[in-house]
């Protein structure tokens, strides 16, 4: 097992508070240029798509697959294996993989009545159009107010979907098109 990655918590934490943990120890994040920056590199890593830096492609899926493997990295059994974990860096393509049985994924949409989203889940947003295009953590969830707490790479202060780091930012859960609920299992490995 490797060293705990620095800036997480105890690993005896729930794995879905490793991640969101994983999500705020990147808060410092700023980009330099176009999708380039101390700090972004490593999140291609984590992808099957790691000349996306190079390239200056959207990030925040690729910081959202770094965040799963680095709490992988952490010890926990997440549901996953390193060939089963998420590795598209396109948020479309990340979303159809949480919709396959294989993945152990739920998917809920944000008109399900039946769903509230926890600390760790997954959300996708539809802000150009009909297909998913932006990914964040979810960090919190205030059922009164219907404001989605997230922390998300490749936006800004002001929310937009192509920004300059990674930030917490509130959302309407009116605004979130679905959410994922990784298989996470709590048991060290």
């Amino acid at each position: 097992m490797s060293q705990r990655p620095a800036g997480l918590e105890a690993p005896s934490q729930n794995p879905r508070a490793i991640l969101v943990s994983a999500a705020a120890a990147e808060l410092w994040v700023r980009e330099t240029s176009k999708n380039q920056g101390p700090g972004i590199q490593k999140y291609w890593a984590a992808t099957s798509y790691p000349s996306g830096y190079q390239n200056r492609e959207p990030y925040c899926a690729a910081f959202v697959c770094w965040l799963i493997w680095t709490a992988m990295q952490s010890g926990f059994a997440l549901g996953l294996t390193n060939s089963t974990r998420p590795k598209s860096a396109a948020v479309r393509l990340f979303v159809e993989w949480a919709k396959l049985s294989t993945s152990g994924c739920l998917v809920f949409y944000s008109n399900s009545t039946d769903f509230q989203p926890q600390p760790g889940d997954l959300v996708w947003f539809r802000f150009g159009g009909k297909w998913p295009d932006h990914i964040a953590v979810v960090e919190s969830f205030d059922e009164t107010r219907g404001i989605v707490g997230t922390i998300e790479a490749n936006t800004d202060g002001s929310g937009a979907r192509e920004g300059d780091g990674v930030y917490r930012r509130n959302r309407k859960l009116s605004g979130c098109a679905g959410f994922i609920r990784v298989a996470w299992r709590a048991q060290k490995v």
